[in-house]
Formats: structure tokens, sequence, C-alpha cells
């Protein structure tokens, strides 16, 4: 089997926060996918690699981009997560924080 992920880790994490941002649980997030929470977990967490099609349904859900997950970049001058979303995220689980982007 070929694999098409280089850096499982980042990309675990990356899904992780996409997730955390929209505030959706794992359990969740597995039943929008149709899968058990573990089968999720096991993505979630880097100790297996989603399946293509599985790639695609995740940041459907979570309204991102699937090369955003893969790389941490943004695409088509988008930003996958809004700042606003990041900050949010920041300010609910670990204090202050201010994020701005200057588009200039």
């Amino acid at each position: 089997m070929q694999r098409f992920i280089t850096d499982r880790q980042a990309l675990a994490q990356r899904i992780r926060l996409a997730r955390e941002c929209r505030e959706l649980t794992q359990i969740s997030l597995a039943k929008y996918l149709g899968v058990a929470r573990q089968t999720y977990l096991d993505i979630e967490t880097g100790k297996t690699e989603p399946k293509a099609g599985t790639l695609l349904a995740i940041a459907q859900i979570l309204k991102t981009d699937y090369r955003f997950l893969l790389t941490g970049e943004k695409y088509n001058g988008g930003i996958p997560l809004t700042v606003d979303d990041i900050n949010q995220y920041f300010a609910r689980n670990s204090g202050e924080i201010n994020l701005q982007v200057n588009l200039n």
C-alpha cells in the first residue's frame, strides 16, 4: 500500500485543532464520518493514516481545505480556519491570546 502522507503527526495535530475549533467532540466527528470512535481516535492521534476519502470527509465536516490538513498551508487565498475561530479556541482553552493577520 502506497502512503500519501509524509508527516502523520502534524496531520493529526491539524485535524485535532480544526475539530476543537469547530467545537466537535471525537465521538460526534466519528458519527458524522460513520466510523467507530476508536477508528477516529487512531487518526487524530497519528496512530493510523486516514484513507483519502476519509480525509476529504473530515475536511468537509470541519469546513476546511484538505490541503490545509495535509500541509498546514492555506490555498486559493482562503484561510482554512478563520483567525476568530483560532482566537476563540485559545481563549476557551488557554487564556488570552489575540492572533492578528496582516494581509498586506
